[in-house]
């Protein structure tokens, strides 16, 4: 398998539990970002977006790891959008409600093939 490290062992052991031999051998670590600046001043702006986009579970994660930093919570009126299940999933953990994202596929042509992006007088968009 070839997911980050402490992403793989979850995995690994459910194919060794069906009998199967997992080798891992990761080729990516995610790892926290060298200056956490521009994410942190981004971060005390949220209140002035209209719509977040995130691009992953990981992004997910460290994105709340840094308001926790800053002991912020996310803006309630902030519209949230996921490129796939798992990144919605994720930010429904971190007490994220009403995201946008498509019902099928995990990139960001199926997101953007989303209806809600069509524009119309009521949407405010």
């Amino acid at each position: 398998m070839t997911r980050p490290s402490r992403q793989a062992a979850g995995l690994g052991a459910l194919i060794e539990a069906a009998g199967g031999r997992a080798l891992l051998f990761p080729t990516i670590e995610i790892e926290d970002i060298a200056d956490p600046a521009p994410a942190l001043r981004l971060l005390e702006r949220l209140e002035d977006f209209t719509l977040a986009i995130f691009i992953g579970a990981n992004a997910v994660q460290k994105g709340f790891e840094l308001l926790r930093q800053r002991k912020k919570t996310w803006p309630k009126g902030l519209r949230t959008a996921a490129v796939g299940g798992a990144t919605r999933i994720e930010l429904e953990r971190q007490g994220v409600a009403g995201i946008i994202a498509p019902k099928s596929g995990a990139d960001s042509e199926a997101l953007l093939a989303e209806p809600r992006w069509r524009r119309s007088p009521a949407s405010g968009w």
